[in-house]
């Protein structure tokens, strides 16, 4: 259960240093917003199948 935990904390802070790194280099908003919904899928996804 700790690994699980550790895993979500790590994917967690990778998906924020992410989404902070590409909010300072995008200067072009509507890329920006596609790529923020992307990544939030792809997080959102890999946390349901931690679970399974």
């Amino acid at each position: 259960m700790n690994k699980l935990i550790l895993k979500i904390i790590l994917m967690t802070a990778v998906y924020l240093v992410l989404m902070l790194g590409l909010k300072m280099f995008t200067k072009d908003k509507e890329k920006l917003r596609q790529t923020y919904s992307i990544t939030t899928v792809l997080y959102i996804v890999n946390l349901i199948f931690m679970f399974f």
